[in-house]
């Protein structure tokens, strides 16, 4: 007799193959009984914070997210656990920090149609959540709204067991000290963005200083492009200016510097 746990436990691993990938994202994509699956990791800052990316998977050319498939049980299995391989080299890779995924689908999900359609949101969040957990702690997920966000340094402690204090970590606690009239780290912290530690920008003008009121600031540290720079303008005093530099270290001596 043949159990039900059997069946959710059956997959194979399809082969992949990646078709771009660059700085800021991956896409991989693989055949599947008949149907090509694209897999794409990615980040834009406008809407992720940063160091965090977003994984989601498609039939290629697929109208919406509950476009349905028609296929069984260990085909969903086995394309989660191709994905999750892929998703899980991408990673390693880049080192994520954080990864983020919408379990639940759009309005045009059609219920009734296929091992996709056939699911609502409710229930692919949780056959996500059900792989994750298996995949990974469960501490390191958490859940919000209809997104699920994984925090890789503690799936992979490995990864980042290595790594002192990080490049943003210092930069804001340096804008908090200058910003001695009224600190707000927090507020300080939603202006930073990027794909990594040495990948980011600041733009930010909850900066309050006792000599120069608020100073709002726009840094680039982008190690890719060999761009290092500083922007300020202190509104109530008319101090402003762009400096520009050779690495990151040179901005923070510079931060101390003029603003400390």
């Amino acid at each position: 007799m043949i159990k039900l746990v059997d069946i959710l436990n059956e997959f194979k691993i399809f082969k992949y193959k990646e078709s771009y990938n660059d700085s800021e994202r991956s896409v991989y994509s693989f055949d599947a009984d008949g149907l090509k699956y694209e897999v794409e990791v990615w980040h834009d800052s406008r809407k992720h914070e940063l160091g965090e990316y977003e994984a989601e998977f498609r039939v290629a050319g697929q109208e919406h997210a509950g476009h349905s498939t028609g296929k069984d049980l260990k085909h969903l299995n086995s394309v989660l656990y191709t994905v999750g391989e892929i998703i899980e080299n991408v990673v390693k890779e880049k080192k994520i920090k954080k990864l983020k995924l919408e379990g639940a689908g759009g309005e045009r999900d059609k219920p009734g149609e296929g091992i996709f359609g056939a699911m609502n949101a409710t229930t692919r969040t949780k056959m996500y959540l059900r792989f994750l957990g298996k995949k990974y702690s469960k501490k390191a997920i958490k859940t919000i709204g209809r997104y699920i966000y994984v925090d890789m340094t503690l799936a992979y402690p490995e990864l980042f067991a290595d790594e002192g204090k990080s490049k943003t970590d210092e930069l804001l606690d340096l804008l908090n000290k200058i910003s001695d009239g009224e600190p707000d780290r927090e507020g300080i912290k939603r202006g930073f963005n990027g794909t990594d530690d040495d990948n980011f920008s600041v733009d930010t003008d909850f900066v309050y200083n006792d000599k120069l009121g608020t100073i709002y600031f726009q840094i680039d540290a982008q190690k890719n492009y060999n761009e290092y720079s500083v922007t300020w303008d202190a509104y109530d005093t008319g101090d402003e200016g762009s400096e520009y530099f050779k690495n990151f270290d040179e901005i923070i001596a510079f931060l101390e510097k003029k603003f400390l």
